[in-house]
């Protein structure tokens, strides 16, 4: 075992033993660690054990720790109003993976294997076990989190966590960029996946942290980024000021860093949906909108058209090479060999759900590049009945008290930007823990009161929040 992977285990041993919420705080900052292998893939047969699924795990033995957790816990996993949806969804995958690679035989489809290019014969392939499992533990983290959220106390180290996952997804990036693609983080990176950290865009190397590559790294400080701008926060109000905007926007700074088409599409999604909280706060109570709204509308859009006006009359050499990366970025995007992989994959992957009658090739049959073709490639009609279901359930839900509307609706946002970018690029249809903690919290904070639940803790806005914080 590599130092690292011990170090991280000793960490979760403790969390779970001693102090349960550091373990809320290890889950969020493992997220950063996409290439680390706990255990060397040549011990576990190539397959790469990563820290997130192993602190969902170790969250999910703390809290089944409590006396009448696992009551709870069940209850949310069999209810249709709570994660009851979500749990045929995983189910459903799992049966899905067992039989439909056996039933659609040799039909082509793009596998998950990397060592694999193109269109190949399905058959069933450890990628259908792996697929499952993590579909598994997403549902675990979701059940974990519909349960952590009704506590005072752990709702106080939620929102905590996030902030310092947020602080190592920066470090991360720095680190990467620090070390130049050398092999100082290859310690750090002894996972079975491809790291591509050699990629150059227009003589400027991209960043990928601590991810297999750039396109998972944007996404990832981008889902950060709008947990942290949705979500109350526990500071006070003057270091909460500080340290939310420079830790936003220094996330949303790594992501473009990274040069991810994915990511740039994340922080579009992210600016529109943060109008669309601006503008909601602002027609459910009109006093919101007081003259400090709007003088900090002014005064920000003043000084960017002032700083933009002075780059095109001194520095035209600069306007020329935003253009030319803009381009290369976006427009010359389509002309792409990578562009048209995506295609392909999508294509095909429309194709095998039609040529399965709506039934799909299984869980981890396929690898696609959209979340959406992926759970109809993969789960069907059935499965893509079963998530949406889940997706209206839950954008639908409204929190049991005035204090909890902030919170519900911040994870909403948030939850929103991250499937918007799963969207264009996910390969698999697993959703992904972050996003399952996030469809748990909404539904354990709309889940009805009873007479265990604690009461909601007061929290003070972020400082973007501050403006929709009620008079």
């Amino acid at each position: 075992m590599t130092a690292p992977g011990m170090i991280v285990l000793a960490l979760l041993a403790w969390g779970i033993f001693t102090n349960g919420r550091t373990a809320i705080l290890l889950f969020f900052a493992a997220a950063s660690f996409g290439t680390l292998a706990i255990l060397p893939p040549a011990v576990t047969g190539g397959a790469s054990i990563l820290p997130l699924p192993v602190a969902a795990l170790a969250l999910a033995t703390w809290l089944l720790r409590r006396r009448g957790a696992a009551q709870g816990v069940v209850s949310a996993a069999i209810d249709p109003r709570a994660l009851g949806l979500l749990t045929a969804f995983v189910a459903y995958g799992a049966v899905s993976a067992i039989v439909l690679p056996r039933l659609f035989a040799g039909m082509d489809v793009i596998a998950f294997r990397q060592d694999l290019v193109g269109a190949t014969p399905l058959a069933p392939s450890s990628a259908n076990l792996t697929q499952s499992a993590y579909l598994a533990i997403s549902l675990i983290t979701a059940l974990v989190f519909d349960r952590l959220v009704r506590d005072v106390r752990d709702r106080r180290a939620i929102m905590s966590a996030i902030v310092i996952g947020g602080v190592v997804v920066v470090l991360s990036g720095l680190a990467d960029m620090a070390t130049g693609g050398t092999k100082i983080l290859a310690p750090l990176r002894n996972a079975s996946y491809a790291v591509l950290s050699g990629h150059v865009i227009l003589d400027a190397r991209r960043v990928i942290g601590l991810m297999p590559e750039a396109s998972s790294f944007g996404p990832l400080c981008i889902t950060f980024a709008a947990l942290i701008y949705f979500l109350p926060s526990v500071q006070p109000p003057p270091l909460s000021r500080l340290l939310s905007l420079g830790l936003v926007a220094a996330l949303m700074i790594m992501g473009a860093l990274s040069m991810s088409s994915t990511a740039f599409f994340g922080i579009v999604v992210f600016t529109l949906v943060a109008a669309l909280s601006q503008l909601r706060q602002a027609i459910v109570s009109r006093r919101k909108l007081r003259w400090r709204t709007v003088y900090a509308g002014v005064v920000s859009f003043s000084a960017t058209a002032f700083v933009v006006a002075l780059l095109v009359l001194f520095q035209s050499s600069l306007v020329s090479t935003v253009t030319h990366f803009v381009n290369t970025l976006i427009f010359e995007k389509a002309q792409s060999s990578s562009f048209a992989d995506r295609s392909m994959a999508n294509d095909l992957a429309f194709d095998v759900f039609a040529k399965t009658r709506g039934l799909g090739v299984g869980v981890g049959s396929m690898s696609t590049s959209s979340w959406v073709t992926a759970v109809l490639s993969n789960t069907g009609f059935i499965g893509a009945m079963l998530m949406g279901g889940l997706l209206l359930l839950t954008f639908a839900r409204r929190p049991t008290n005035v204090v909890d509307d902030g919170l519900v609706t911040g994870l909403k946002f948030a939850l929103l930007t991250n499937l918007a970018m799963a969207a264009v690029a996910a390969p698999a249809p697993d959703f992904g823990m972050l996003a399952a903690a996030m469809f748990g919290s909404i539904a354990g904070l709309s889940a009805r009161a009873s007479a265990q639940r604690l009461q909601p803790v007061q929290v003070r806005a972020t400082p973007v929040a501050l403006m929709r914080e009620p008079s």
